[in-house]
């Protein structure tokens, strides 16, 4: 073998070496970086966590509101339809009680309109009855008392 083929092999192998050892050296520092950064994050997150919590705690307690109005707001909704449904029926009740009644007190002014128109007509037929029988009654006193002179 030639001379220069060992030393050759020792330099690689040294050059490898050192290049591991440079590698190890790198990854340790990449690991330790890694680590304090993890470490900032996690108290970064614990920060975070803290400031959020209140926010958190309040959105939970407006969503509970929020389902609480909701099943109010839902509740009442129901009885104003309930309410609603019922007037609407009262106001059908009233209208047809309305219309009957409407009906019978149009049936009663005719009624009492006939029975006006009969009077009036009862009433037309009494004054000329009492008209004719003056007229008879003035003449046959004239025929019966001969100085009887009408007062017109």
């Amino acid at each position: 073998m030639a001379d220069w083929v060992a030393p050759t092999i020792a330099v690689s192998l040294a050059l490898i070496a050192l290049c591991v050892v440079a590698l190890g050296i790198t990854v340790m520092i990449a690991l330790r970086e890694g680590r304090e950064r993890s470490t900032e994050l996690g108290r970064e997150l614990g920060d975070l966590r803290k400031e959020l919590s209140p926010a958190i705690a309040a959105l939970t307690a407006f969503s509970e509101t929020g389902a609480e109005l909701a099943g109010i707001t839902h509740d009442e909704v129901a009885e104003l339809a309930e309410t609603s449904a019922a007037l609407r029926h009262e106001v059908h009740h009233g209208l047809r009680q309305a219309r009957r009644r409407l009906d019978d007190f149009d049936a009663l002014v005719e009624v009492l309109q006939e029975e006006v128109e009969e009077a009036a007509i009862d009433v037309a037929v009494a004054l000329r009855t009492v008209r004719t029988t003056r007229g008879v009654l003035g003449q046959l006193g004239r025929l019966l008392v001969p100085g009887r002179r009408d007062k017109r």
